[in-house]
């Protein structure tokens, strides 16, 4: 990603977070029900991280943690493809693109089970 042009880095930015929503959609579909958006209004993007975010107590407790982690690397990505879209005076440089492809590969892989959400986005359980 370093070498190529800013316009392929832009266009893959772009495409690779189009993949992860269109992935974590498809997960979405796998659980016991869908999460709760938290807002009313939002585009069809938004309404999913904001499920994402909001899993549904039918969800086991795994489920529900990568349903969170989800929300957070879509919403990331989202953050960049933005940056890439829409932002002309910024310079799209390599590393973005690098960032958007690791980020899209760590959504693949919490969806098809190869990988779980870091300990530290895990839920705790209160000793009491």
């Amino acid at each position: 990603m370093r070498s190529y042009p800013e316009a392929r880095v832009r266009t893959t930015t772009s495409r690779a977070y189009y993949a992860s929503y269109q992935r974590c959609l498809q997960w979405e579909q796998s659980l016991p029900a869908p999460g709760a958006p938290s807002r009313i209004r939002g585009g069809a993007h938004q309404q999913l991280i904001d499920r994402l975010e909001n899993p549904s107590g039918q969800c086991s407790k795994s489920q529900r943690e990568k349903s969170r982690e989800l929300a957070k690397l879509l919403l990331r990505q989202r953050e960049l493809r933005e940056l890439s879209d829409y932002e002309m005076t910024a310079t799209v440089t390599g590393p973005l693109g690098t960032e958007q492809m690791r980020l899209t590969q760590e959504v693949f892989d919490y969806c098809d089970g190869l990988a779980h959400p870091p300990a530290s986005t895990r839920t705790r359980r209160r000793r009491g």
